[in-house]
């Protein structure tokens, strides 16, 4: 059984002869004590999917490190090529100052041959690190929004449960303070009760 404020605050006991009575008053601490065990269980559920998601994201960072990493090496590989490419080229161009006529021909097909791959090597670069760019980006996202979802909630039992707890302990505080009074008024008015019992019963 769920107890919101709003019941605690209407929560009401029927009174007996000698004040509330015991049973209702029992059953009614331990609907409080199952909410309250139910709360802390759902906190504690909260922040293992908190520590789930921390870990989740550690892993993703991981796997997205070594990603970059290896797109790193493969852009260097490319560039390598690229700078072998431009030094086969200037020494054609060196050579090409004393050629012949047709070996002129195949040195500058071979010429837009290495610019041709040296474009392709470029292009690729290019598309390796927005690719890796683009997934890192949308992974951080993501696991942002996980984070601040499961912040939220751990946030709002966290809150709940300090409004319940404060809620019981004012209502048990409040049961004594009436009890107390109740058994005050009894001792006080004790001669007098005992008088008025007598009286009833000579009337009968």
């Amino acid at each position: 059984m769920k107890f919101s404020i709003q019941d605690i605050k209407n929560l009401t006991f029927p009174n007996g002869a000698m004040g509330y009575k015991k049973k209702d008053v029992d059953d009614f601490l331990g609907y409080v004590a199952k909410d309250y065990h139910s709360y802390q269980q759902q906190i504690k559920n909260l922040k293992a999917d908190l520590e789930e998601a921390i870990a989740e994201k550690e892993i993703v960072m991981n796997t997205s490190q070594h990603q970059r990493r290896f797109d790193q090496e493969k852009l260097e590989e490319l560039l390598n090529e690229n700078r072998i490419l431009k030094k086969q080229l200037t020494a054609a161009q060196i050579r090409n100052r004393s050629a012949k006529p047709k070996e002129t021909v195949e040195l500058s097909l071979s010429q837009k041959v290495a610019l041709k791959l040296e474009s392709q090597a470029q292009d690729e670069a290019k598309k390796i690190r927005e690719e890796a760019d683009a997934y890192y980006k949308e992974q951080m996202n993501q696991l942002q929004q996980e984070r601040q979802y499961l912040d939220w909630k751990v946030q709002t039992s966290l809150t709940e449960l300090v409004k319940n707890e404060r809620m019981v302990f004012s209502s048990v505080e409040q049961l004594k303070q009436e009890y107390l009074q109740l058994v005050n008024y009894l001792r006080s008015n004790f001669d007098t009760l005992g008088e008025e019992q007598k009286k009833e019963q000579k009337v009968q």
